[in-house]
């Protein structure tokens, strides 16, 4: 149970960090994105474990970029902020 509850408490503010212009995140899915956010024109895929950068936030989508590839996710694919998604629990 103690380990639950630390995984929700890590997890929530690194949801909040992740839909910050700037944050560079890790995603926790493939992910095909679109290049409009009110539009089904599809985008570059971004594949589980790329770290892209967040450019622009609305609503729970979130436009993202990684070299040349720019798309419009859902905030749902995001894993962790770079740098913590190796971070583990320590259930003693």
């Amino acid at each position: 149970m103690r380990s639950v509850i630390a995984a929700i408490v890590l997890l929530v503010p690194a949801l909040a960090i992740a839909q910050e212009v700037g944050d560079e995140v890790v995603l926790g899915e493939d992910v095909r994105s679109l290049r409009f956010p009110d539009a089904d024109v599809t985008g570059p895929t971004f594949d589980e474990g790329d770290s892209v950068t967040v450019l622009f936030v609305t609503g729970d989508r979130l436009r993202v970029w990684k070299g040349n590839d720019f798309g419009w996710i859902n905030a749902s694919a995001i894993a962790a902020p770079a740098g913590q998604e190796d971070a583990t629990l320590d259930d003693e």
